[in-house]
């Protein structure tokens, strides 16, 4: 599944950047040695990113073909909206992370594409959610038994393991939301992200960011900013911090650094 989701990254960077940051990204993301060693360590990680970003490429589709149907009665889109809401539906049953489809409606909500993209209609938030819902249910069924709501419960309150602490740097922390004093360090993240990344690519991000700031009022490098920040700002707050929660924030993170990878190469090409 890990090795699925460069094929939607792929795609999704093609979709804004073309085909060059699409290839590159891909490659980042297949040789990366954060998302090599999340996809090894994670367990339903692996299957929220591939439908995640699985997603949010079908719904891209779809607000790109909407927009062009409005103006020229070109291609439908509803099949875009139903393989999203598909897509999401197969996320929410890997794991209980329903921020993350909320990201891409807040996208959308934005001044820059409310002007240039048509709202959903009743027709396409029925189709996307009522396809979102079905699917939850086929492939998490359990959700309904009487018991799940308990025991989720029993498990949040730390009724079946519990989280005692995370030794880092030959400090130990609390790893648990419960200590909002003496938890995991903001710059976790971060600090991994330096450490575990190769040094070329780890400029190539800097470009990167330059970059997507530069260009932020253009949809794609407004999407990555959004979605770099709205991971990394709040995971970063929070007390407790895991290693493979930092898989979900990788395919921005690479695309990032594709794009600064191309933007070397045509610098580097100039006479």
């Amino acid at each position: 599944m890990g090795a699925l989701t460069a094929i939607v990254i792929f795609g999704l960077a093609r979709e804004w950047f073309g085909l060059d940051v699409a290839l590159l990204s891909a490659l980042l993301w297949s040789a990366g040695t954060i998302a090599i060693m999340d996809n090894r360590l994670a367990k339903e990680d692996t299957l929220l990113v591939l439908f995640t970003w699985l997603g949010y490429y079908f719904y891209v589709r779809a607000k790109k073909a909407s927009a062009i149907q409005v103006r020229q009665h070109a291609e439908p889109y509803a099949k875009w909206y139903a393989a999203a809401g598909a897509s999401f539906g197969l996320m929410l049953a890997s794991k209980y992370f329903p921020h993350y489809l909320g990201l891409i409606f807040l996208y959308y909500f934005l001044p820059l594409n409310r002007r240039t993209y048509p709202p959903l209609c009743r027709r396409d938030f029925v189709l996307l959610r009522g396809t979102c819902a079905l699917v939850f249910l086929i492939a998490n069924p359990v959700i309904l038994a009487p018991g799940t709501v308990p025991y989720m419960l029993h498990y949040v309150g730390e009724g079946t393991m519990t989280h005692h602490g995370y030794l880092m740097m030959g400090h130990f922390y609390f790893n648990d939301v419960a200590h909002l004093r003496g938890g995991m360090p903001f710059y976790f993240y971060l600090l991994l992200l330096a450490i575990k990344t190769p040094l070329p690519v780890l400029v190539a991000l800097g470009v990167g960011m330059v970059e997507v700031v530069r260009r932020r009022k253009e949809a794609g490098a407004s999407f990555l900013i959004l979605m770099f920040l709205f991971w990394i700002v709040p995971f970063s707050l929070v007390s407790s911090k895991w290693l493979r929660w930092m898989l979900s924030w990788m395919p921005a993170v690479y695309i990032i650094a594709a794009i600064g990878l191309v933007k070397d190469i045509f610098m580097g090409a100039r006479p």
